[in-house]
């Protein structure tokens, strides 16, 4: 258990300190995919279907908000649409309108269900997103998924009535619209799937809202197995196809991925809450407290231990030389006599050497006048 919750406190770290790389290259991938399943279902527009313009596309809604990708992948079902008739066409685009008003209006901020919806259900794991949209969202999330189902039901009708829709004339303009709607509106499969996953929706988000011990771990397993049990009697009532075994399966598969929501999501440890209550002058109340499951990682510490001399000698680091530098000119090896290196002769020997010359002078003038 503790190296599970390391490796959950691990990865918490990783997602912060990487989260705008990850979610655009989550972007991109289920753009990707989303619209190379509009393709290999459809097809109808060769322009649409090849690879620049897919890679393009999904390259532009990475870093773009998730709105962007529904619209994209709406986008990509018109136009095949349109290749096949212009008035199917026409009633998806009134479609996709009504749809995209009232998201705007109940379900803004949460589009990456719709385009999650119709990938789930091409995988044939549609049942596994009730249960997690109910524990990662809220209730008004049951808008989107509900326009996903509506997306691939329709795909999935003109898939299989496509001949009979391609044939042209207007006298057969109003049978086709007619054809269309009255497919649309009495496809009680896509309406029971809606119902199913509203109500799974809706029962999963108001039980694990509750403050009851383990309510996320109950609301996963109600959710499932009300989920399972309105489409199974679903089927037996309105006499519809739905295979019991596609049920069972993902009704295990959204008990698990609810399992792995909760320890990433919320995990919390019962076994230490705690009951409080208090009163001021109006109220009183009641409060349980219920701590997290937290893990503090420890820093690993790399300690250098020196045993023995080492053989190869260390090297002294040389002072940092900062700034400009003047070099000094060499200097000569002959230096230059100044004036302050001769010896200074004594006061008196000056005056006797000035006396001397006085006398010696005078000598030659008395000789002159005796003469």
């Amino acid at each position: 258990m503790m190296i599970l919750l390391e490796i959950k406190e691990y990865l918490k770290l990783f997602y912060a300190k990487f989260d705008i790389y990850i979610i655009s290259v989550a972007k991109f991938l289920v753009t990707l995919v989303a619209l190379n399943m509009v393709n290999s279902d459809l097809g109808y527009m060769s322009k649409l279907t090849g690879t620049p313009i897919v890679l393009l596309v999904s390259l532009v809604c990475a870093v773009l908000p998730w709105g962007i990708s529904a619209v994209a992948m709406a986008m990509f079902i018109v136009g095949h649409f349109y290749e096949v008739s212009l008035e199917l066409a026409g009633v998806a685009l009134v479609i996709l309108l009504i749809m995209f008003c009232l998201y705007i209006r109940f379900g803004n901020g949460d589009s990456i269900y719709i385009v999650l919806t119709f990938i789930l259900f091409g995988m044939n794991i549609p049942y596994v997103m009730p249960v997690v949209v109910g524990l990662a969202s809220g209730m008004v999330t049951a808008v989107p998924v509900a326009f996903g189902i509506i997306l691939f039901y329709l795909v999935q009708f003109v898939n299989g009535n496509a001949t009979a829709l391609t044939s042209t004339g207007t006298d057969d303009m109003l049978a086709k619209f007619k054809f269309i709607i009255d497919s649309i509106l009495n496809n009680r499969q896509m309406f029971l799937l809606i119902i199913a996953f509203t109500l799974t929706i809706i029962l999963v988000y108001i039980i694990r809202k509750l403050a009851i011990d383990f309510a996320w771990l109950v609301a996963v397993g109600v959710g499932a197995i009300v989920d399972a049990m309105i489409l199974l009697i679903g089927e037996f009532m309105l006499d519809i196809s739905i295979t019991a075994g596609g049920v069972i399966l993902g009704t295990f598969m959204a008990i698990v991925i609810g399992i792995i929501l909760q320890f990433f999501l919320f995990a919390v440890d019962y076994r230490r809450a705690e009951k409080v209550k208090f009163e001021d002058d109006d109220y009183v109340y009641f409060v349980k407290a219920v701590p997290k499951i937290n893990v503090k990682l420890s820093k690993k510490k790399v300690k250098r231990s020196s045993t023995g001399k080492s053989k190869t000698p260390v090297r002294q680091n040389k002072p940092v030389k900062q700034g400009l530098q003047i070099k000094q000119m060499p200097t000569l090896k002959k230096s230059i006599p100044t004036k302050q290196n001769q010896p200074v002769k004594p006061i008196q020997k000056l005056e006797q050497s000035t006396v001397d010359n006085s006398a010696q002078s005078e000598k030659p003038a008395q000789k002159d006048a005796k003469q």
